[in-house]
């Protein structure tokens, strides 16, 4: 498949013959603009496969355009072609063509051998191949030029996609005021501009305001669906300045964004949720389909769109069609926090306040999100405002946790400096605080001013708004009144007829690339989710356009319909711009082809295309196209595949999908019963122990019924329900349990099967903790003698039962024997681990602890003092481990007689722990304990 690129073509030109009319600014200007385009951080342009042409002959020139045309085809790359010098426009003929004019060229008899006439040439090139041309002329009467390109034949649709950027129309261009206005802009970006691309829209615009003093506005001719439109895919140069300016910059938010505002209107709604904001820490919009929710967050989070708002409005911006859950959504929203200054640290402190373990238990949303917020010091008069889109779209176990976590942060004194801006269809928000405003039908002022803007006429403002009951309908019509024109209102009676004109001009009954394309992105759902190479190899399965030039050839067609982020690039994400269209495309059931093939194509796709962006978006969304085909069984395998280590996460994402199987899958279908048992543990990891131990109950009934008691998975599941007994506290039942569940393992799988083995050292655990030390020690000592029998000596269930053993033989009281076993088990350890991995670190320790027990204080340090050094070179000097490592260095110092120094030590390890840990940790309290107990 080919991959995206750019390449350039820059020509600096001053015609020989022009001598009382030579330009100063070349060729500088030429380099400049060539460094500029080949730049990755601006124009992003192959500097392999881009040229510097300077004072070119004629001969020259056409071949060096000619080059660039044959490389950038053969690579079905875009091509940037820039022409900066001398041109002349031929006045004896009718159309009067523009010439660029190249060092032996000749101003008086422009000719095929004089001179460069650049819309017929183009016209007649075959341009099929490349991925778009942007041509742009920086020349006197260029653009004359742009119109003598396109009356000589070149067909913007048919043959190429084609940006024209011309410095001036049919005046002279001075100083070329225009060139260097684009290079500043290319350099210093649009600090305004809340996009992550600037197109020929935003360079002609930039270089009026620039130039308007030296010469005539530039002119822009773009090829994008609807009047005058610019092609996303074909923009000059990256906004450097965006980063900077725009939370949402390099995001898929941010091109939803984009897409969503296109032409945005402000409006009374946006009046009215800016004041409910300014006196609420919560504000819940809602309304039908298509009301305009999520462009009025979209647009709230684009400083430019209502300027009296200050700028970062909104600090933060999810969609839920692109973070469909919870763990995802307090990701994209802690990303776009992260430029808030001291919400890095902020974070570091709230994860510092907890072991791994116990951060690993959090919902993402207190983890990543709210937590560092209470740790984040809002400046007076400064205020943290995160907004939410579509959180009706959630499931709704996702939906009612995120319910719940808002309403107790709109109360949470540490939060005040915080307010939540929600939207949904009307699901889930009974019972929040704050203002809750429902959107109002568009007003014929409104949709007024919208057409203006537009350049339509205000005559068809009553019609349009008669025929509009939402701002989704008023701006499709509107679109549709331009590419269509305004017959189009005559039967236009909902969202559905509109969506169905619109299709109709893209697609007809007999299968097309258009119709393809819009199959696809319907399976893959709304916003930029699908990996361009997916949508592509996908397409090709299909019968439709089987490679990126084509299919971004169709794209352009479709318009503002389509959502896409990083366009033009080899990261390119696309998707369908809202759900309703997502929908109508999916019930298209005359179509030849259906959105269940494209879910199948897409799932073949990614496992063809094999790349870091398709096994990213087969973690995220396999399992939805595996569930709309009915593979049931795959797809919660999918999901199964997925999980992560995150034990909070894990649970969220196995509830959601655990809900949906509900109404699909009967109550008795193993794999469902799988996913239940995947469910209590990670339930139980989470830290919910009692929830573990009630779905463990309520598994095991279905198993006994489903499966009978001598099942493997039977048994399995009265494992985990007797661990989870123990875990909350029940150590006599957990024993009963585990002791009769040993005895059916051993009739049912053998006394040497693993799982039986397990449960083995199951009793001997829950005997010693129940008081019977002796009998848990016997128990481990036979099970050490099978474990060694049937894994051998290094087997890691081996090394485990001896540390087990040496464990109990101490809390025996046998101080010397437990001494000796965890020596002779660390010089194993490190035959078969190595000096440095975690279980020989823990075995130097153990060893350590119990020197010093046996009497040898001295000995205990010295061992304590080199496991630190190797905790710091293993693990770094802020690791928890290494922590605990000085704490038991304090301590053995203290009782080796000096007092003083562990005095110190103390003191100096609670420094770091309250910076890495925080003031609240269970290592922070115990420091403070211990030094305060030293310093009697």
């Amino acid at each position: 498949m080919a991959m995206s690129s750019r390449h350039a073509l820059v020509v600096g030109s001053q015609c020989a013959a022009l001598r009382n009319q030579r330009l100063s600014f070349l060729p500088q200007r030429a380099q400049h603009l060539h460094r500029a385009l080949t730049d990755p951080r601006l124009g992003d342009c192959d500097p392999a496969n881009s040229a510097l042409v300077l004072d070119p002959t004629m001969a020259e020139l056409k071949e060096a355009v000619m080059a660039s045309v044959t490389r950038a085809s053969e690579a079905k790359a875009t091509l940037v072609f820039a022409f900066i010098g001398h041109a002349e426009i031929n006045k004896n003929k009718v159309s009067a063509p523009l010439f660029l004019l190249p060092k032996d060229g000749n101003h008086k008899d422009l000719d095929d051998d004089t001179a460069y006439e650049i819309g017929r040439r183009l016209g007649n090139m075959a341009l099929g191949s490349l991925d778009g041309l942007i041509l742009i002329l920086d020349v006197c009467h260029a653009g004359l030029g742009v119109a003598d390109v396109i009356k000589n034949g070149l067909d913007l649709r048919e043959q190429v996609r084609l940006e024209l950027l011309a410095g001036t129309y049919d005046r002279e261009a001075r100083n070329g005021c225009f060139s260097q206005s684009l290079i500043t802009l290319m350099e210093s970006g649009q600090p305004d501009s809340s996009v992550d691309y600037l197109d020929i829209r935003h360079a002609a615009n930039f270089g009026n305001a620039i130039c308007r003093k030296e010469q005539d506005p530039p002119v822009y001719i773009g090829s994008g669906a609807g009047t005058n439109a610019s092609d996303p895919g074909l923009w000059v140069t990256r906004n450097i300045a965006a980063p900077n300016f725009w939370p949402l910059s390099g995001t898929p938010e941010g091109a939803l964004a984009v897409t969503l505002t296109n032409s945005f209107q402000v409006t009374h709604d946006l009046e009215r949720i800016t004041f409910a904001m300014s006196q609420q820490r919560l504000v819940v919009i809602h309304g039908r389909a298509g009301s305009g929710k999520s462009a009025l967050l979209a647009a709230l989070a684009r400083p430019e769109l209502v300027p009296d708002l200050p700028r970062r409005y909104l600090s933060a911006v999810a969609f839920t069609t692109l973070t469909p859950t919870l763990s995802m959504l307090a990701a994209s929203i802690a990303k776009q926090l992260g430029d808030i200054s001291g919400f890095a640290a902020a974070t570091v402190a709230h994860s510092g306040a907890f072991d791994k373990k116990d951060l690993d238990r959090q919902p993402a949303l207190q983890r990543l999100v709210f937590g560092p917020l209470r740790q984040l010091k809002v400046p007076l008069g400064k205020r943290i405002r995160v907004a939410i889109d579509g959180v009706d779209q959630l499931e709704p176990v996702a939906r009612g946790e995120l319910m719940s976590v808002i309403a107790q942060a709109c109360v949470d004194e540490r939060l005040e400096r915080v307010s939540i801006l929600v939207n949904t269809r009307g699901e889930g928000i009974e019972g929040l605080p704050g203002q809750s405003i429902r959107l109002a039908r568009p007003g014929e002022d409104e949709i007024s001013e919208y057409l203006a803007a537009k350049g339509l006429p205000g005559s068809v403002a009553a019609d349009l708004a008669a025929n509009s009951s939402t701002w989704l309908e008023a701006g499709l019509l509107t679109e549709a009144i331009l590419t269509l024109g305004p017959d189009v209102l005559k039967d236009a009676a909902s969202l559905d007829d509109i969506y169905q004109k619109l299709l109709s001009s893209l697609v007809d009954e007999e299968m097309t690339d258009a119709m393809v394309c819009l199959t696809v992105l319907a399976a893959a759902g709304s916003g930029p989710v699908l990996p361009l190479h997916i949508a592509v190899e996908a397409s090709l399965q299909m019968g439709g356009p089987g490679d990126e030039l084509e299919f971004r050839n169709t794209l352009a067609r479709l318009g503002g319909l389509v959502a896409r982020a990083n366009p033009g690039t080899a990261n390119e994400i696309i998707g369908f711009f809202h759900d309703t269209l997502v929908q109508k495309v999916r019930h298209q059931g005359h179509w030849p082809i259906t959105v269940r093939h494209a879910h199948q194509a897409i799932l073949e796709a990614i496992e063809v295309v094999g790349e870091e962006a398709s096994r990213n978006y087969s973690r995220e969304r396999a399992a939805d196209h595996l569930w709309a085909l009915g593979r049931y069984h795959e797809a919660l395998s999918a999901v199964i595949s997925s999980l992560g280590h995150r034990a909070a996460d894990n649970r969220e994402l196995l509830q959601e999908w655990l809900e949906r199987a509900s109404g699909v899958l009967p109550v008795d279908e193993v794999i469902r019963l799988n996913f239940m048992d995947r469910l209590a543990l990670w339930t139980g990891k989470s830290g919910d122990i009692s929830a573990a131990l009630t779905q463990s109950g309520n598994l095991l009934r279905d198993r006994l019924r489903v499966l009978g008691p001598d099942d493997p998975a039977t048994l399995t599941a009265r494992h985990h329900l007797a661990f989870w007994t123990g875990q909350l506290g029940d150590a006599s039942e957990a024993l009963v349990q585990f002791s009769n569940l040993l005895l059916d393992q051993v009739r049912v799988l053998g006394a040497d099967h693993p799982a039986t083995l397990k449960t083995r050292s199951n009793v001997a655990t829950w005997t010693g903790r129940t008081g019977d030390i002796a009998a848990a020690i016997m128990q481990n000592w036979d099970l050490f003698q099978d474990r060694l029998r049937v894994m051998g000596e290094e087997h890691p269930d081996t090394l485990k039962v001896r540390s087990n053993l040496a464990t109990w033989t101490g809390k025996s009281g046998d101080v010397p024997g437990a001494l000796a076993q965890f020596r002779s088990l660390l010089e194993v350890r490190i035959r078969v681990l190595g000096e440095d991995h975690p279980d020989t670190l823990k075995t130097r320790s153990n060893v350590a602890s119990w020197a010093g027990k046996s009497g040898d204080i001295a000995g205990a340090l010295e061992q304590f003092l080199a496991l630190l050094e190797a905790r710091i070179r293993v693990l770094g000097e802020d690791h928890p481990a290494t922590l605990s490592a000085r704490s038991n260095v304090a301590s053995w110092t203290g009782k080796s007689g000096d007092r003083a120094g562990a005095v110190t030590q103390f003191h100096n390890l609670l420094g770091d722990r309250l910076r890495v840990l925080g003031p609240n940790h269970p290592a922070t309290l115990k420091t403070r304990r211990n030094l305060a107990a030293w310093t009697k």
